[in-house]
């Protein structure tokens, strides 16, 4: 059995690394797992509580350990700030809102990363300032207004940078005049990307390489036992070392090679590039057929697993069921949230495992997305700044590895910034998707993409999916609360087994709408024509300036919007499902 211990890999993060001068430098790198954080060994205080406007979180909550890959103290949302909505009055500079870190000893650091406000509470007209102390004395390192605090990323520094001596840290917020009012301030912290304080080398910056590997998508199934051709002479480098991993233990040399998977089942395929001095690699998820499993749907799952109880019952559905999980990616629900939504990933599959889940079934897990993507200037979706994460790549590894005669499903049941950032990837790398994916999104109102959860926390997101081009489903969470669950007259449905009886547990005493789960059986119905999709309308999508609604199109290519459903059969599928008599897809012809 794989242990759940193996899927814990500490990941490198995207910063910005900045000139000697302390200006960013528009060149992208990662800091490793091996980063030590000053600030783990600080005394970290604040002074929000004495504004006595309600208190969210604490000073040291934002502190993320890159060695561990953890934040130091265990919090859903990692803030520190007033009570959401609180209006401050007129702060003055003289007297400010304020986090600061303090050491024992002076130490020596040449980088710092903040993050600012949540999107939802932009701060366009807060001033800010930071300084450093040394020997008692105070110093400021940057000042302004907005910026960064404005719901960005503050990164100074880099392992070119000549390191400062500091014993302490203070971070100010205020008004920038004498009648604007501060409201609803915050800080917040991003796993890896912000609120960290460390003495860089080139050892634990990994500076991008001047290329990229690149995998030409295939073109048909793959077959257990029956070569298969993969190509890597698109890389963007005239020459070099390519190496391949196949990942059932076998390698190869060459842009283009031949292997034959001797085993069914999942595989990642690794492509890396080097030049001797850097080295890139690209992702393609390969699902390894046998004649029973050509026709069956083979899914990604995008999920902000905390968030309520019906993702972990999409997650305990799609693991039992017979459909393939290629992968299952982490993400934010709003900003923030998406460390906790990854471990909870990692317990439910840890309690699936515990109930008998097959080690063949045991998914890639992705960690993705903390932040929502913001509409670019110009209003046009394909110039969006896409959050690049490993659940984004893998939803291009996915599309790679895909046949063109059975597409992947993403099913994102939460918000759509993993997805959407590689729709914007992919455009960016010349990688067509149509054909390779379709998307089904458990989300929106009944009329629009907003005023509902997984829509409100990334709208914009759903705007790119619905205009990329892309096969898309959505089913409104009107529509998906009609699969439900009332634990005290319908107990006896959750298996008895480790994983049934944490859903059972987690579920409140009173009818609970289980929305994710109908986007899977939608799935599993359009495979088997089971009837489940009772109505559905095509539509166009909308941005910010109609209020994201959707309204009637004639268009045939347009997205597809789930109306009625027959709950009653989702709802018996799902808890089947996990008592172990999932709908068969196995081995059923195609139709």
């Amino acid at each position: 059995m794989r242990s759940i211990c193996q899927l814990l890999i500490v990941g490198l993060v995207s910063v910005t690394v900045a000139a000697a001068g302390g200006l960013a430098a528009e060149r992208p790198v990662r800091l490793s797992g091996s980063v030590q954080n000053l600030l783990v060994g600080a005394k970290i205080s604040g002074n929000l509580e004495s504004f006595n406007k309600g208190l969210r979180g604490a000073a040291d909550h934002m502190v993320y350990n890159p060695q561990q890959a953890e934040f130091v103290q265990p919090s859903e949302w990692h803030e520190y700030g007033v009570g959401y909505g609180q209006n401050l009055g007129v702060v003055p500079q003289e007297r400010p809102a304020w986090w600061m870190a303090e050491w024992s000893e002076p130490v020596q650091a040449n980088w710092i990363s903040l993050t600012g406000a949540y999107p939802n509470q932009r701060q366009p007209d807060t001033a800010w300032k930071i300084e450093i102390r040394r020997n008692g004395q105070w110093t400021t390192h940057a000042s302004g207004v907005a910026g960064w605090y404005d719901s960005g990323q503050y990164a100074w520094g880099g392992p070119d940078t000549e390191p400062v001596t500091l014993d302490a840290l203070r971070v100010s917020v205020f008004s920038k005049d004498e009648s604007t009012p501060l409201k609803s301030i915050h800080f917040r912290g991003e796993p890896g990307r912000s609120w960290i304080v460390a003495r860089l080398t080139h050892d634990n910056v990994v500076m991008p390489a001047p290329f990229q590997a690149r995998i030409t998508p295939l073109t048909a199934p793959v077959m257990a036992g029956q070569p298969v051709a993969f190509d890597g002479s698109g890389s963007t480098i005239a020459a070099g070392e390519f190496t391949w991993d196949f990942g059932d233990g076998s390698t190869a040399e060459g842009k283009r090679v031949e292997h034959r998977f001797q085993q069914p089942g999942i595989r990642q395929v690794a492509l890396t590039v080097s030049d001797g001095k850097h080295r890139h690699t690209v992702l393609a998820i390969v699902r390894v057929h046998t004649p029973e499993t050509l026709h069956v749907p083979q899914v990604h799952l995008d999920t902000d697993q905390k968030n309520e109880q019906d993702d972990q019952h999409y997650f305990g559905y799609a693991l039992f069921s017979e459909l393939d999980v290629l992968g299952v990616n982490s993400v934010h629900h709003g900003g923030g949230q998406e460390l906790v939504n990854y471990r909870e990933i990692l317990h439910v599959l840890d309690l699936a495992q515990r109930s008998g889940l097959p080690e063949h079934r045991v998914p890639l897990i992705f960690r993705g997305a903390d932040v929502r993507l913001s509409p670019p200037a110009s209003g046009n979706w394909y110039d969006t700044e896409p959050e690049v994460s490993d659940a984004s790549d893998a939803i291009l590894a996915a599309a790679r590895g895909a046949s063109p005669t059975n597409p992947v499903w993403v099913v994102p049941v939460g918000p759509g910034t993993n997805v959407a950032s590689a729709i914007l990837q992919a455009r960016a790398e010349g990688l067509e998707l149509k054909d390779r994916l379709r998307v089904i999104w458990l989300g929106g109102s009944n009329n629009a993409i907003i005023r509902e959860f997984n829509g409100n926390n990334d709208p914009w997101s759903m705007v790119v999916i619905a205009h990329s081009g892309l096969e898309t489903w959505i089913v409104p969470a009107p529509v998906g609360a009609r699969v439900a669950m009332d634990k005290r007259k319908e107990g006896h449905l959750y298996a008895d087994n480790p994983l049934g009886q944490y859903l059972k547990q987690i579920m409140p005493d009173r009818n609970k709408a289980l929305y994710d789960a109908s986007a899977l059986s939608a799935i599993i119905s359009m495979r088997l024509d089971l009837g489940w999709i009772k109505q559905v309308e095509q539509v166009d999508v909308a941005g910010p300036d109609h209020d994201y609604a959707w309204t009637r199109s004639e268009d045939p290519a347009a997205v597809r919007v789930i109306r009625e459903i027959d709950q009653r059969a989702m709802q018996q599928d799902l808890f089947g499902t996990m008592k172990g008599n999932p709908t068969r897809l196995i081995g059923v012809a195609e139709r």
